[in-house]
């Protein structure tokens, strides 16, 4: 089935907004399949992902990964909503690591005359800060 056989509803799925977001606001298109790759790696390390507290407290934790043509993993096990939840799970779970790295990191950080920031501050930037009430949708029109 391709896209042009598909409808609207066929396509508003988790997986493909997930699919749809690494891509074209992330820059990063490979990233869902990398993601499956590396959940069949931690399955096979130990035995489930997530890891439950008795799996990870037991199992060995390699101090580096490297992708080999010697470690067999099935990324086939692995569906496209293992990938999707392993998003959610590193995020809203408060042992998944983006919401530990994100609870101890700092949005901005001064050092002497300069400020570090993930993206960038302008003219147009400078002193704005978005409601809380803000959404960010995709506009209905092109500008």
């Amino acid at each position: 089935q391709t896209h042009s056989d598909c409808t609207l509803d066929d396509l508003n799925t988790k997986t493909e907004r997930l699919r749809w977001m690494l891509k074209h606001t992330l820059g990063c298109p490979d990233t869902f399949e990398f993601r499956r790759e590396e959940i069949a790696y931690l399955d096979k390390i130990y035995g489930s992902y997530p890891p439950t507290c008795e799996t990870h407290e037991s199992s060995p934790v390699p101090t580096v990964l490297h992708r080999t043509n010697d470690v067999d993993v099935d990324r086939t096990k692995v569906t496209d909503e293992d990938v999707v939840e392993s998003f959610n799970y590193e995020i809203n779970h408060s042992e998944g690591s983006l919401r530990q790295y994100l609870h101890h990191a700092s949005i901005a950080s001064i050092i002497g005359n300069t400020i570090f920031v993930h993206g960038a501050i302008d003219r147009l930037t400078m002193r704005f800060v978005p409601s809380k009430y803000s959404k960010f949708d995709l506009p209905t029109s092109p500008p």
